[in-house]
This record gives structure tokens, C-alpha cells and sequence, in this order.
């Protein structure tokens, strides 16, 4: 059942001393992320809350795997839960039978509508179809409908939004949209409608996004016929690579969709992680209906404010919200000079915010995720981590500040920076707030080869964080097979000292340029270069101005793009 929203929200926003300008605004996403990327599986597939459910909310996956969970922050010290979506058909054509219906003689690959409701009350969405998947008899307006109807009845009157067109067949965009649904999405579809990307299947900028109905491009996660689980995994995680990369400007903000029939288990996971690890919070994981229900709702609430003194005062009215509007939400921007000694927020099921930030999240509905836990300190402060070659492998060595609930730490090594194995477990001091070090030896290290290393922390309930990527180059040598490569040492590195940036394998190639970039997309640093050795290297002055925090370095001009993390430190 929809909430209805509550008719007025109240904003009081206290400042320290009296602002001489003081305004707010409604964020372009929630949370004020500046990423949103969509997951959902079609066909009403179990693997929906057997692997993607407990692998995004925490729990125990279909093949016993423990999972600690997917989240990021909303901002103002609370953590959130991935959620994603699965488009359901109604009835087999075949024999008419539910397809979700419980019975001896139901397909045992559809989940059953106790786990979709389950999925609805952690905020997963419930998707519309088709009721028979088939291009007419019934037409597509009369199978919309049908299915809608179905899931009311048997999901306590929830009523589907959002649309996946079955096939490419005509009439369903057309349908859904007189239907009131609020977003149609596809690989591909007939109805002549725009389509974004139709070409392509990069990011989507928000800016691009028209006002007329559209229909939205999916990227096919399904493994081809000839195709690995390696290439898969591979072409996944460069999707995430173009979606974090920076926009044109910091204020840009992209979408990706994709979707499956069914995913296998640990692709999506380690593209989940690999997501993670790199999202830098910048990242909202959510569903198709939440994204467009947020930009519904940025247009319909009214909003008005008043400074008065040292308190503005912002009302929002929600009487102009459409019906059915099951994600209420907004996250507002306080724009002053002033710093805020107070907010306080009335009318609502829930508020977050950060004084600091100056940024509040205002929930008006019952559909927010159960859990608002707050967000856990830093289980572990990474003060130093290196690696060197010695003659019997690779020492890999980690320094930490503090430490906080700390459990273990994984050491995992690559060869190409993205497909990460686990070479060895260290435990961890566990609480402590000196100063520790730690060493592996990684003995299986194959001499003569480039390799990746990266610390996965893990502290006592299960929750994993990653730290920057090294690498153990090869010294005055070109790249294996010609292939290019970027290294930088120390990773960390110090604000107000040199990284050291090394190109190998592109000698005499044409003119290139090192970016580094900051956590919102800006370019901080700029230098041209060009190789004229096999291994190149110069060195990059970091002003002690520098803010701590994960950066990324990109080398650009060349056939190929490069880029590494690089965290700088105080």
C-alpha cells in the first residue's frame, strides 16, 4: 500500500550568527550522489532473491556464501543498502498457470510472491513486463493491466511504475505511458520513441534527459554463448570505469542501467566489489523507480523559505504530488557563508543531515529501507602500504594510525588491476589507537611479471573496505606484450611531497598529459609529458594545500586511456 504524503514539511535551519544570505536547494539525486547505477533481472527469475538480494542487503547467498552487504553513506552518517529490481510476467502462456503462485507444479526457477514482497518491504521494486510476454492478443494496454491487477492482489495493492518492454514488440511504450507509468525501459523497442543511448550503451547525462517520454537503453549483462565468465566480468567492470570516470564539468551527473536474466553469482559479485571499491561514495545504487520518482518529486513539491535573524525557515508543500508516488524523498542544499548550529526537520517519517555539509534528507513516506544504522568510524586509519620484490616474492607491508573492531586483512593481487584473487589473511590487532605494522610475503609472485596488490579490510561484522591499488612494476622495462601501463609510488603519498608517476611501454608515442583528478571530477594537477624511454618517469608536486582523500590520476592522448587511484594523505 502507498503512503500518503504528509501535506507540509517544516525546515529550521539555525546559523551561528546572522547569515547575510541564506537560501536552499533541492539536490540533483538524492543523497547528493553524483553516480546512479540500475540492476534488475527479467522473467521473474529466483536468482533475484536468492544471490542479488543477499549479496546487495547482507545475508547468506543460494550457494552458502556469507555476505556482509552493499552500502553507501546518504550523506549525513547513515548508511544505506544497495537495491535493485526484477521485471515480473503474470501467467505461463502455455498453460495459463501464475507464475509466481506456490503449488506442486510450479516452475521452480520463478521466485514466489513472498520473496517479491519481501523484496518490496527493503525497498527492491516489483517491475511490470507483461502478463504473457507476447506481442498482442491480449493487446499490450489489456496486458499492463491484467498483470497490474495481479500483482494488487497478491502484493497488498502495490501498483508497478515502471515498465520493461517484452522483446521489442509494439505498443508497449506507448501503452505504459498512458497508463501513467513513470519510466519504460528496454534494450530496444519499436514504437519510434527516443531512446537513451540508442547507439551506444555508455552513461546517460541527467542534463540529456528529455521531458517528453523516452525510453531508457539497458546494457545486456547476460554471458554470450562463447563468451567467459573473465570477458563478462571484464566488460562489467569497465561499464563502472565509464560511468565513474569524470563528466565535463563536477556538477555533471550519469546514469547506467543494466540488466540480466540471470547473472552468475560471483560475476556479479566481484563486479559489485570492484564497484564499490572505487565509487568513492560518489555512487547511488538504486531502482529505475526511485531515480524517476525523485526527479518527479524535485518538480511537484513547492518549495518556499524565509531568513529571518539567524533562522531560515523552508516549507515544502506536497499537495501537487502525483498518485502512486512510492519514494517521496528529497535531499536539500543549504547555501550560506554561515555555518549552521542547528536543523530541525517536522512533518515527516524521517530526516538525516549534516551540519557541516549543510545538506538534509527529508523522508516523506513509509518506503524508506528499515534500517537507518549510522555509519560506522573508519575501522582501520591506512597510514602506509608498499610492496617491493625480494628474491623469494613480493613483501607487501601496511602501516595503520588506529584501528576500530578490525578482524583480518585479505591481501589480494592482480596482473591487470581489476580481476583481484586473494594471496594471503593477516590478522588484525583489533582495537588499538597506536600505531601497527604488518607484513606479507606473497611467495607465488611469478618474477618477471607486473602485479597488482590491494588490502581488503574486514572488521568483526563482516564489513569489507578497500585500499588504494599498488603495483610492482618492473624496473627500466617495457610492458609485458607491449601493452601500456601507469605506476605511482608512494600510494599513499603525502600531501606537500613528489609522486612518482612511471609510463612503461609507450616509448616515442605522441604527447601526453597527467590529470589528477579529485573526488568530485575537478582536474587539481596538469602536466604534459612525452616517453622517450621504455620506462619513463617524472615527478608530480603535491602542494601542501592538497585535501586528504582518493584521487585519480589519468593519462590522456595516447590510443589508450590510463588511470590510477592514489590516496594522499596529511
Amino acid at each position: 500500500m502507498m503512503t500518503e504524503p504528509s501535506a507540509g514539511v517544516r525546515i529550521t535551519v539555525t546559523f551561528a550568527g546572522r547569515p547575510a544570505t541564506a537560501s536552499s536547494l533541492v539536490a540533483p539525486l538524492l543523497y547528493n550522489k553524483t553516480r546512479v547505477l540500475q540492476f534488475e533481472e527479467d522473467d521473474s527469475p529466483r536468482t533475484i532473491f536468492t544471490d542479488v538480494y543477499p549479496l546487495f542487503e547482507g545475508g547468506v547467498a543460494g550457494n552458502g556464501q556469507v555476505c556482509p552487504g552493499l552500502r553507501f553513506s546518504d550523506g549525513c552518517g547513515h548508511s544505506r543498502p544497495y537495491t535493485a529490481a526484477v521485471a515480473i510476467n503474470g501467467h505461463n502462456p502455455y498453460n495459463n498457470s501464475v507464475w509466481l503462485d506456490a503449488g506442486s507444479g510450479r516452475d521452480a526457477s520463478k521466485m514466489t510472491w513472498v520473496q517479491a514482497q519481501e523484496l518490496l518491504d527493503h525497498g527492491w521494486d516489483i517491475e511490470n513486463h507483461s502478463d504473457l510476454h507476447t506481442a498482442s492478443s491480449p493487446a499490450p494496454a489489456q496486458q499492463l493491466a491484467t498483470l497490474d491487477a495481479l500483482i494488487g492482489n497478491r502484493l497488498q495493492g502495490y501498483k508497478p511504475t515502471v515498465h520493461i518492454v517484452p522483446t521489442n514488440f509494439a505498443g508497449y511504450p506507448t501503452a505504459a505511458f498512458a497508463a501513467n507509468y513513470v519510466a519504460v525501459s528496454s534494450a530496444s523497442q519499436s514504437d519510434g520513441l527516443p531512446m537513451l543511448n540508442r547507439w551506444t550503451d555508455n552513461r546517460v547525462r541527467l542534463l540529456d534527459l528529455p521531458a517528453t517520454p523516452f525510453v531508457y537503453q539497458r546494457y545486456n549483462a547476460d554471458q554470450g554463448g562463447s563468451e567467459s565468465t573473465a570477458a563478462l566480468l571484464s566488460r562489467l567492470k569497465m561499464l563502472t570505469d565509464n560511468l565513474m570516470a569524470p563528466g565535463s564539468s563536477a556538477a555533471d551527473v550519469y546514469v547506467q542501467r543494466v540488466f540480466a536474466h540471470i547473472i552468475n553469482f560471483s560475476v556479479l559479485k566481484d563486479w559489485m566489489d570492484y564497484t564499490q571499491s572505487i565509487a568513492q561514495d560518489q555512487l547511488w545504487v538504486t531502482t529505475l523507480r526511485e531515480f524517476e520518482e525523485y526527479r518527479r518529486m524535485s518538480r511537484q513539491v513547492v518549495k518556499t523559505e524565509v531568513l529571518s535573524g539567524n533562522t531560515l525557515t523552508i516549507d515544502l508543500d506536497y499537495t501537487g504530488v502525483s498518485a502512486n508516488t512510492r519514494f517521496q524523498n528529497l535531499t536539500l542544499l543549504i547555501n550560506s557563508p554561515e555555518a549552521i548550529s542547528g536543523i530541525a526537520v517536522s512533518g515527516t517519517s524521517g530526516a538525516s543531515y549534516n551540519l557541516a555539509t549543510k545538506q538534509v534528507n527529508v523522508f516523506n513516506s513509509a518506503t524508506q529501507p528499515p534500517a537507518l544504522g549510522p555509519v560506522a568510524p573508519l575501522p582501520v586509519a591506512l597510514s602506509g602500504f608498499t610492496a617491493r620484490r625480494e628474491s623469494t616474492g613480493v613483501r607487501v607491508g601496511w602501516r595503520t594510525a588506529s584501528e576500530l573492531r578490525a578482524s583480518h586483512f585479505d591481501v589480494e593481487r592482480a596482473a591487470d588491476e581489476r580481476t583481484f584473487a586473494l594471496v594471503g589473511t593477516v590478522a588484525a590487532v583489533g582495537t588499538s589507537t597506536t600505531a601497527s605494522s604488518y607484513t606479507f610475503l606473497d611467495a607465488t609472485a611469478v618474477a618477471g611479471s607486473s602485479w597488482y596488490y590491494r588490502l581488503a579490510q574486514l572488521d568483526t561484522d563482516g564489513t569489507r573496505r578497500y585500499s588504494p591499488v599498488i603495483v610492482v612494476g618492473l624496473a627500466a622495462a617495457a610492458a609485458p606484450g607491449g601493452q601500456v601501463q601507469v605506476r605511482v609510488a608512494p600510494n599513499p603519498a603525502h600531501a606537500g611531497q613528489g609522486l612518482s608517476v612511471t609510463l612503461d611501454g609507450c616509448t616515442g608515442q605522441e604527447h601526453r598529459q597527467l590529470l589528477l583528478f579529485d573526488a568530485v571530477g575537478r582536474v587539481v594537477l596538469s602536466q604534459p609529458v612525452r616517453p622517450t624511454a621504455a620506462a619513463q618517469t617524472l615527478v608530480l608536486s603535491l602542494p601542501d594545500s592538497f585535501q586528504p582523500g582518493l584521487y585519480t590520476l589519468r593519462v590522456v592522448g595516447g590510443p589508450q586511456p590510463l588511470h590510477a587511484r592514489v590516496l594522499i594523505t596529511q
